[in-house]
């Protein structure tokens, strides 16, 4: 008797220290989730995980990563995104008890995706038996699987939006502005999904007024959206990308992680049928926010390395058209890049204005072109008359020459940093 009691009193001690943990210390330290730790390291997962919830897990031990097909967990492993939406699928937003689930017929997923619900024998969720229930965490509860659920065929964006349980701010405001047919049928888009807590951050006012005014709320939600699809991996690659509004979207990595605007990323890389969904912690709203940036030829003088461009502008009275007016994309060569020409070459050319304002006016496209915006261009029109042309294969190169850097934005457009000259034919 004596004995028991301790067994019970031991078991209670457990249960309270277990409860204190999160989700993600529960499971690195039970061991028997060692390559569902793994995929969730892997797929940047952790951090949600470990985040306020509350959330309901479904984890599947070793022994149920064992009996994949082989090959599948490693081919998982390294595709992250894929990875990423099996994890979401097992991952449901609120606490649910085994006595709350077996009253509801599906459980919707941060995946998108529903759970089937099956209590005939045991229960079952899509398929996968509940072999431990009720393991209580400091931010939700985890029920233990025998075997790992694989999201059937993707939804399109709005239905994975409508049925993640935590979107459903964004979904009404899609349905109020007359978007849902838009992103449910084209793309592939990318869409920078403000959260339920994202749009509970906005002041009421504001939120009510933003719902209430269809078109405010059209531009602001296009705002959200980019033709193509980028997941995170992409997102390190880009500083810039356009919006379905028109605007920018200023990509940006901080200590905190990665996010557009003044946002931050906390569910990135959900991938649906015509495109990818990151989930962000604030609503974005357009606005003028180059105001602050450097122009064109600033930017070019805070660099320190296009001496020789400047000067070419100055001598050729370029520097104002640069300086203001409406946007532009300059293809800026460096110092070096004229070094190739000679010095005799260039000094001849700070001579010959007209011919050398033939040959910068012939760097500068009318318009605002990233990078993403000039991989699917073919040629463009230089405000030389002449057209450039655009190569994408392995690296884009402008008739051949190499972009170095890339989208540097400023006030009135945006400059890619090119290694030799552009002379026109």
């Amino acid at each position: 008797m004596k004995k028991t009691m301790i067994l019970i009193l031991f078991a209670l001690v457990s249960l309270v220290a277990f409860s204190q943990k999160n989700i993600v210390d529960i499971a690195v330290e039970s061991g028997n989730f060692k390559t569902l730790v793994a995929a969730i390291e892997t797929a940047g997962l952790a951090d949600v995980l470990k985040g306020s919830g509350p959330f309901t897990v479904f984890a599947p031990t070793d022994e149920a990563f064992e009996n994949l097909p082989a090959g599948t967990v490693k081919a998982l492993l390294d595709n992250v995104s894929k990875l990423r939406s099996v994890l979401l699928y097992h991952v449901v937003s609120g606490e649910y008890s085994f006595e709350s689930i077996v009253l509801y017929p599906a459980l919707q997923t941060l995946h998108g995706q529903s759970l089937a619900i099956d209590t005939r024998g045991g229960l079952k969720i899509d398929g996968a038996a509940v072999t431990v229930k009720d393991i209580k965490a400091s931010n939700g509860v985890i029920h233990i699987i025998d075997t790992v659920m694989i999201p059937r065929e993707e939804a399109n964006l709005v239905q994975v939006a409508r049925d993640s349980g935590i979107l459903e701010t964004l979904v009404l405001a899609l349905e109020k502005s007359s978007l849902v047919d838009t992103l449910r049928s084209g793309g592939p888009y990318t869409l920078f999904a403000p959260s339920d807590i994202a749009f509970a951050r906005v002041p009421a006012e504001t939120r009510e007024a933003l719902l209430n005014e269809p078109q405010w709320l059209k531009a602001v939600l296009l705002y959200h959206v980019v033709q193509g699809e980028y997941t995170t991996a992409d997102l390190l690659n880009e500083k810039g990308l356009r919006s379905l509004h028109g605007e920018l979207l200023n990509v940006k990595i901080n200590e905190a992680g990665l996010g557009v605007d003044n946002t931050l990323i906390t569910i990135g890389d959900i991938d649906t049928g015509n495109g990818v969904i990151h989930v962000i912690d604030h609503v974005m709203m357009p606005r003028e926010w180059r105001s602050g940036l450097p122009s064109i030829v600033e930017a070019a003088e805070q660099a320190g390395q296009f001496t020789t461009l400047l000067a070419a502008l100055k001598a050729t009275g370029l520097e104002e058209t640069l300086s203001d007016g409406g946007l532009l994309t300059v293809f800026a060569p460096t110092d070096e890049a004229f070094a190739k020409l000679g010095q005799e070459t260039i000094d001849g050319l700070l001579k010959d204005t007209e011919k050398l304002k033939s040959i910068l006016t012939y760097h500068v496209i009318g318009g605002e072109y990233l990078f993403s915006e000039l991989k699917i261009a073919q040629s463009l029109f230089t405000v030389n008359g002449k057209p450039v042309k655009i190569n994408l294969d392995g690296t884009l190169t402008i008739n051949n020459v190499n972009i170095i850097s890339r989208d540097i934005l400023t006030r009135n457009g945006v400059i890619h940093v090119i290694d030799a000259v552009l002379i026109p034919r």
